[in-house]
């Protein structure tokens, strides 16, 4: 009953891998444990935020440093905070106006804020596809957020956009298999 999603970045310069664990609880994510190591070129961090339910707690270990966070649910973490936004707009009856998603970010609580800003067609892997386009502005660190997600693909991110002071980077869906 536990799964987990990942990401691993292999750069010359940077290596990144971050990790959520989770279960479902009634089409919820329920998060559990939540790591992040950053090294290569790039100053190595290292964080585990352990998601204490039954004492509405997160412990946040950062480069051996920990500490304790008052929570209540729902609360996500920086990488399961896109699944959570999936499953709200898979149980929802209609295409909602905006999705909130509360979330830890290291030891601060954070939510973000996306209004959905309708349907829009994309060219995704060799093709035309149907998405809804998410956006988020961050006026407090000057950053764009714009998703994509696609219907058909069971709302799946097909494409991430963010632009700030420092300049833009896109994911971009290349290849879809679904089991």
């Amino acid at each position: 009953g536990t799964y987990s999603l990942s990401r691993k970045v292999d750069t010359l310069f940077v290596k990144l891998y971050e990790r959520s664990d989770f279960r479902l609880q009634d089409s919820q994510l329920v998060i559990l444990r939540y790591e992040y190591k950053r090294g290569g070129l790039a100053s190595r961090k290292n964080i585990t935020q352990q998601f204490q339910w039954d004492k509405n707690n997160l412990q946040i270990t950062e480069n051996e440093k920990t500490r304790d966070v008052a929570i209540k649910p729902p609360l996500y973490d920086k990488l399961s905070y896109i699944e959570a936004m999936r499953l709200q707009l898979l149980t929802a009856k209609e295409l909602p106006k905006a999705l909130s998603v509360p979330f830890a970010d290291r030891h601060h609580l954070k939510q973000y804020d996306f209004a959905v800003a309708g349907h829009e067609e994309l060219s995704i892997m060799n093709g035309k596809m149907d998405t809804v386009r998410l956006e988020r502005h961050d006026t407090e660190d000057n950053r764009h957020t714009q998703i994509w997600v696609a219907p058909a693909l069971d709302y799946a991110l097909v494409k991430l956009q963010q632009t700030d002071e420092d300049g833009q980077y896109q994911l971009q869906l290349k290849t879809y298999e679904k089991k």
